[in-house]
Parts: structure tokens; C-alpha cells; sequence
């Protein structure tokens, strides 16, 4: 029973995390990327801070997961999704695995065994195989994007690396919700400009819709 509901929590995420790139494509279309960004995150840091209460003090080692894992990925995400596809998009950001191992290589010296070469080789070949028949055909604007997507799976990879510690001290959820919290500060002073210039009435009812799905499911 606890094996199977491992794998239905593990199959929830990924249709969520799945879905996600199509809803975050629409929502993008109503909103600049970046303001989209800004209320994706501080709606996400209200609802993790009212369900997990953390103790907010000013960390600069939590300050700066809340930049490379929020602040620059989720700004490169969202404006490269805007340039590119969904598939596409979601094709890049599933080498953040690959990364994560990369930069353990250079900053811890861990060699990787040959069953993890192995099985980069094997990710990496499948990627080749998926986007070079493609990229030929793909404009100037689509390719800047899949590039803007491929520094959010960076930044991320480098979130990941350098959470560890505080994620032992904290726990999940409530670093989770401080980075969101840190994040959200961050964006507030170049957002106030968009926000008076935006004309919410003219924004459609899908964009609002993406954008409670992006808080409520993704954070």
C-alpha cells in the first residue's frame, strides 16, 4: 500500500509539473513575463507562509537560493516559454538532473561512476535525437528562448546544489517558503512600473486561471 501511494504521488507530480508548461504558456500571453513571474511568486509566498509560518530573518545563503532558484528561474522560464514551445521547453528543463551532476563534478570533485556516465550518455544522446531534426527549421526568437529556458534549468541545478545544507536545518516546506517570501522582496521594486501601466480589465479570464495554477499546484 505505502509503494503504490509513493508511485501516485510520484505520477500526481508529474502530470501537474506536465501540465504546467501548457497553463504557464497561456498565462504568459496576458501577462509580461516578468509581472507574471512577480505575482506567480508572492501569491506562492503567501500560501506557503500561511501553511508553513516560518521564522523570516535575513540569511544571505537563503537570499541567494531565492535568486537562482526563484528570482532567475522563474523569470528565464517563463520569458523563454514565451519565446518557444511547451514540448520544447519541457524537453530542456528535464537536463536539470544532468546539471545538478555537473556542477558536483567541478565544485565537489566527485567523479561521476560509469553507470551515471552511462546514463547521462544515454539522456544526452535522447536529447540530440529529440531537438536537432528541428532545429534548423526553428526562428531566431524560438531559439533565444530554448536558450533563456536552458539558464532557468542552470539556476535551478545550482538551487538545488546549494540547498542541501538548508534544507537539513529547515525542512522543505518552510525553506521553501522563506526563498519564496525573499523572492518576492526582490522582484517588488521593478515591478512597480509594470504594475501601474497594466490595464487588468483587458487582461483575459485563461491568464488569471494559469496563474492560480501556477500558485496553488506548482509552488
Amino acid at each position: 500500500i505505502y509503494s503504490m501511494q509513493v508511485y501516485l504521488a510520484l505520477f500526481s507530480m508529474v502530470a501537474i509539473w506536465g501540465l504546467n508548461f501548457s497553463i504557464a504558456k497561456i498565462a504568459v500571453s496576458g501577462f509580461n513575463p516578468f509581472f507574471l513571474t512577480f505575482w506567480r511568486v508572492t501569491g506562492a509566498a503567501v500560501l506557503l507562509y500561511l501553511i508553513f509560518r516560518p521564522r523570516i530573518r535575513f540569511s544571505a545563503a537563503v537570499f541567494f537560493l531565492s535568486l537562482t532558484g526563484i528570482v532567475m528561474n522563474q523569470t528565464f522560464f517563463l520569458t523563454g516559454l514565451n519565446l518557444s514551445s511547451p514540448a520544447r521547453t519541457a524537453l530542456i528543463v528535464s537536463s536539470n538532473s544532468i546539471i545538478v551532476r555537473i556542477i558536483e563534478t567541478f565544485v565537489l570533485r566527485k567523479l561521476p561512476s560509469f553507470k551515471e556516465l552511462t546514463g547521462f550518455l544515454l539522456a544526452f544522446t535522447g536529447l540530440l535525437i529529440l531537438e536537432l531534426p528541428g532545429i534548423s527549421g526553428l526562428s531566431a526568437r524560438a531559439l533565444l528562448g530554448d536558450l533563456l529556458v536552458f539558464i532557468a534549468a542552470f539556476s535551478f541545478a545550482l538551487y538545488q546544489f546549494f540547498s542541501k545544507n538548508q534544507l537539513k536545518e529547515k525542512g522543505s516546506g518552510k525553506l521553501l517558503a522563506e526563498v519564496m517570501i525573499w523572492a518576492a522582496i526582490a522582484f517588488l521594486p521593478f515591478t512597480i512600473f509594470s504594475f501601474i501601466k497594466t490595464d487588468f480589465n483587458r487582461i483575459p479570464l485563461s491568464t488569471y486561471l494559469g496563474l492560480a495554477y501556477m500558485i496553488v499546484f506548482t509552488s
